[in-house]
C-alpha cells in the first residue's frame, strides 16, 4: 500500500452492526457495509441535516434501505459526517438505480452544502471482533497501514492479545478491511459508553502492568508503517 490509509468512520459501522438483523449477518457468510462520508459546508449545515432527515433518508427507506447510521467527527474535520448502512449483496446498488426519489428541494440543499463525498465498501473481519448486543454512541476509529508481509503477524496479535480482552470486558470490538475504495487497509473499532472512557486508555492494555503494555505497545509498532486515529459520536436524528 502506497500513501496514508484513507480515513474511514467505523463509528457507524458498529453501531449498525449492533442491530439484531446486522448481527444476524454477522454470524454467517461475508459481511459488508457501505461507509458514505461528506464534508459539508459550514455556512448551511443545518439546511444540509434537515435535507438528510427529512429528504434522504425516507427515499432510502422507501428504496428498501434497512438501516443507516450517521456519525460526527469530535476533533479534526468536525465537518464530516460518515454514513453507514449494511450491504446485504451487491446487487442492490443495481436494483436501487432510479428507486431512490430524493425531493427535488433536498437534492439542491445537497448539492449546494456539500463539500466533498466519497463512498467505500468494507468487509468485516469476524474472527477478530468482538459483538455485543449494545451499540455505542462514541467508537474510536484506527486506521492502519502494515508493513509488507505483516497482515497474518498483526492478525495473531490482535487474536491473542486484543480480542480476549474485549470478550473480557464485553467491549465491542470490530476488525475491518478496506477492500473496494483505494489501498487496501485494516480498520479497528472500539465502542466507548461516554468519554470518560477516553481517560482510561485503550481497553486491552487497562488489565495489563507497565511493562507488559509497553512490550505491547512496541509490538504493534513494529508491525505498523502509518496509524490515524478518530474519535467520533452516533448522530441519532439522522440515523434509522
Amino acid at each position: 500500500m502506497m500513501g496514508h490509509v484513507k480515513r474511514i468512520s467505523t463509528v457507524a459501522l458498529l453501531c449498525v452492526l449492533s442491530t439484531p438483523a446486522a448481527v444476524a449477518q454477522s454470524e454467517t457468510g461475508p459481511s459488508w457495509v457501505e461507509i458514505r462520508q461528506i464534508t459539508v459546508r459550514g455556512d448551511c449545515m443545518d439546511e444540509w441535516r434537515e435535507a438528510q432527515r427529512d429528504g434522504v433518508n425516507p427515499a432510502l427507506q422507501a428504496a428498501g434501505v434497512t438501516g443507516r447510521s450517521a456519525f460526527r467527527d469530535l476533533f479534526g474535520n468536525t465537518a464530516r459526517y460518515t454514513f453507514v448502512s449494511p450491504i446485504p449483496d451487491f446487487a442492490q446498488y443495481e436494483q436501487q438505480q432510479g428507486r431512490v426519489q430524493i425531493p427535488s428541494s433536498a437534492g439542491e440543499v445537497l448539492g449546494r452544502c456539500t463539500e466533498s463525498r466519497s463512498v467505500g465498501a468494507w468487509r468485516l473481519e469476524r474472527d477478530l471482533s468482538n459483538v455485543t448486543t449494545q451499540p455505542s454512541d462514541f467508537v474510536v476509529v484506527t486506521t492502519q497501514r502494515l508493513a509488507p508481509g505483516a497482515d497474518e503477524a498483526w492478525r495473531a496479535l490482535i487474536r491473542s492479545n486484543v480480542l480476549p480482552a474485549a470478550q473480557e470486558a464485553s467491549t465491542n470490538f470490530w476488525v475491518f478491511q478496506s477492500l473496494l475504495d483505494g489501498p487496501v487497509g485494516f480498520v479497528t473499532v472500539a465502542g466507548l459508553n461516554s468519554l470518560s472512557a477516553v481517560d482510561d486508555g485503550p481497553f486491552f492494555l487497562q488489565g495489563l502492568g507497565q511493562e507488559a503494555a509497553a512490550s505491547l505497545a512496541r509490538r504493534r509498532q513494529a508491525l505498523q508503517l502509518h496509524v490515524e486515529r478518530y474519535l467520533q459520536r452516533r448522530d441519532p436524528e439522522l440515523s434509522f
